[in-house]
């Protein structure tokens, strides 16, 4: 009995020991540590921020004065296009063979073949020339051409144009881009462009926009070639259907009824315009 009874004894101071070691939690320690560390991120995440850098007022005359230096560059190449195009037809008299291929490739315009659409296509494209593809494309089909032959040259020349243009953009590099455009900022602009450069190529070849420009902005910031030709030639698609769709409503609708109407005045505008 007294065995047992010590062993007894033994066991309940074991026991009582063993209870009191165990950790009671706090009411309340949790959280707050919890909203501590909270506090703790919320303030890293303020330091970590950097306040936007005001640019100072010669940093500010700067980015005006290059601004007003390409606007005046653009709209003095728009005034002096006539005359840049008669020296570029000087400069190729100069070549008896380079000569020789401007006039076959003018005769085949002048003769509305299929090549000649294939080279007024891919000038237009270009941003020296910038022509209305738009138009070629519906005088084509006015001509009689099948409308397979017309899309497909069309695409053909334009994807010339258009690698022409990332040529010269290539050419000339992103650096007239960072007179406007910080170097820590370049690298988010760049992302930005890459993200959204597709759905702007296809956009602007569905609307009148300046596309050649584009695409020589596009060859400057190194997007990607390939995706730029996907992307323009789903453009284009989309808009040779729309077209079709206007072409082939207004010879069967809009023609006829033309064809019963006089409009003296617009006969005249058109006349004195055109003729």
């Amino acid at each position: 009995m007294g065995v047992v009874s010590g062993n007894s004894r033994r066991k309940e101071r074991t026991t009582i020991v063993s209870r009191s070691s165990t950790p009671v939690a706090t009411v309340g320690g949790p959280k707050r540590r919890a909203a501590g560390d909270d506090g703790h991120h919320a303030t890293h995440r303020a330091s970590s921020r950097r306040p936007k850098k005001r640019l100072s007022a010669k940093e500010r005359w700067k980015k005006i004065g290059v601004w007003a230096f390409w606007i005046g560059m653009i709209v003095l190449l728009y005034f002096s296009y006539g005359w840049l195009t008669t020296q570029a037809v000087a400069l190729l008299q100069v070549n008896p063979t380079v000569w020789s291929w401007y006039l076959a490739i003018q005769d085949e315009i002048a003769s509305h073949t299929l090549r000649g659409l294939f080279y007024a296509a891919s000038f237009g494209s270009f941003i020296l020339f910038a022509l209305p593809i738009e138009i070629l494309y519906l005088y084509y089909l006015g001509l009689g051409y099948q409308l397979p032959s017309v899309v497909l040259v069309s695409l053909a020349g334009i994807v010339l144009g258009t690698v022409l243009n990332y040529a010269l953009g290539a050419l000339i590099g992103s650096k007239p881009l960072k007179w406007f455009i910080k170097d820590e900022e370049y690298a988010s602009f760049h992302r930005r462009i890459e993200r959204a450069g597709g759905f702007l190529v296809a956009l602007g070849n569905i609307i009148p926009f300046p596309i050649d420009l584009l695409g020589v902005f596009l060859g400057a910031v190194r997007f990607g070639l390939v995706k730029l030709l996907l992307y323009t030639l789903l453009g284009r698609l989309v808009q040779f259907f729309i077209l079709w769709l206007g072409y082939k409503y207004f010879i069967l609708y809009v023609g006829p009824y033309l064809s019963t109407v006089s409009v003296p005045w617009l006969l005249d505008l058109v006349r004195n315009s055109f003729v």
